[in-house]
C-alpha cells in the first residue's frame, strides 16, 4: 500500500506566520518613533533604528503575506509597485545627490544622528533589498508562469541572505557599516528581510509541491480513464468477435453441400456430402 502524501495545509500557513512577525516588528518600530522608544525603534539605543519609511514598507508587505490569496493579487501588486516607487526615489537620492525628502513624504521626525550616520533615513542596502523583495512579491502574483515563480524564489533567497548577513554582524558584535557616514542596516530591518525572504521562499516552494501534486493527480486520473475506456472497448470487441464467430458457424452449416441417396425401397434422402464420403452411399 502506497503512503499518502503529507497534507500541505500547515506549510501553507508558514509564510502567513512570517508576515505576522514582520508586521509585529515593523509596527513596533513605527510606534517607537511616535512614543520615543529607542528599544522599539532599534532594539538597542546603541544600534541604528529602523527608519519610519522602512517600517511602513514592511507593514505593507507583511500584510500582503498575511492576507495572501488569489483575490488579493491586485493588492499585492499595488503594494509591490508602491514599494518600488518609494525605494527607487530613495536610490535616486543616493545616486544623484538630489534631496527629494523621501523620508519626509509620510512622516516628519526631528533629525538625529548616531555617530556620523543620520537616523531616520532608509539605508542604501535597505533600499536595494526592498527593490529585490518587491520584485519577488510582484512576480509571485503570476503563478501560471513558471519562470516568474523560479525568479521570485531566487530573489527571495538573495533577500534572506542579505538579511542574515547583516544579522550575523550584529550577533558577532561587529555590525556592518558602523563608524562612518554611511547609514547601516538596522538590526530589526535585517530581521525583517530574513523573515520575509524565508516566507516568500517557502511560499514559492509550497506552490511548486502543490502544482506537482495536482499534475500527478491529473495524470493518474487520465490514466485511470484510459484504462476504463480500454476495458470497455475490449469487452465490446469480445462481444463482436463472439457474434461474428457464431454467424460464421451458422453460414458454414447453411453452405454444406448435400448428396441425393436412394434405398431399395425407392425412398430418396438428402445427406451431407461429408457424411457420404465417410460412410458411403447406401
Amino acid at each position: 500500500m502506497k503512503a499518502k502524501p503529507l497534507p500541505l495545509t500547515p506549510y501553507d500557513r508558514i509564510w502567513q506566520f512570517c508576515g505576522c512577525l514582520v508586521v509585529i516588528i515593523s509596527g513596533g518600530a513605527l510606534s517607537g518613533w511616535f512614543i520615543g522608544s529607542a528599544t522599539l525603534r532599534g532594539i538597542s539605543a546603541s544600534f541604528i533604528p529602523m527608519a519610519p519609511n522602512t517600517a511602513l514598507v514592511f507593514l505593507l508587505l507583511g500584510m500582503c503575506l498575511v492576507i495572501e490569496s488569489r483575490k488579493s493579487s491586485r493588492l499585492t501588486r499595488g503594494a509591490a509597485v508602491l514599494t518600488a516607487i518609494l525605494v527607487l526615489a530613495r536610490l535616486s537620492e543616493y545616486l544623484t545627490a538630489t534631496d527629494l525628502r523621501v523620508d519626509h513624504w509620510f512622516f516628519s521626525f526631528p533629525a538625529e544622528r548616531l555617530g556620523l550616520a543620520p537616523v531616520g533615513k532608509m539605508a542604501f542596502f535597505t533600499a536595494i533589498t526592498f527593490l529585490l523583495l518587491s520584485s519577488a512579491l510582484l512576480l509571485m502574483t503570476w503563478p501560471e508562469r513558471r519562470w516568474t515563480q523560479d525568479t521570485a524564489k531566487v530573489l527571495s533567497v538573495v533577500v534572506a541572505f542579505i538579511g542574515i548577513a547583516f544579522l550575523l554582524g550584529y550577533l558577532y558584535g561587529a555590525p556592518l557599516m558602523y563608524g562612518g557616514r554611511s547609514i547601516p542596516m538596522a538590526l530589526n530591518t535585517a530581521m525583517g528581510f530574513f523573515i520575509t525572504g524565508t516566507g516568500l521562499l517557502i511560499r514559492g516552494s509550497v506552490r511548486d509541491i502543490m502544482e506537482r501534486r495536482q499534475a500527478k493527480e491529473a495524470l493518474q486520473k487520465a490514466h485511470d480513464e484510459l484504462e476504463t475506456r480500454v476495458d470497455e472497448r475490449t469487452r465490446e470487441l469480445s462481444k463482436t468477435v463472439a457474434l461474428l464467430q457464431a454467424e460464421i458457424a451458422e453460414r458454414e452449416q447453411v453452405r454444406i453441400p448435400t448428396i441425393v441417396s436412394s434405398d431399395s425401397g425407392a425412398n430418396v434422402s438428402m445427406i451431407p456430402a461429408h457424411r457420404e464420403q465417410r460412410y458411403g452411399a447406401s
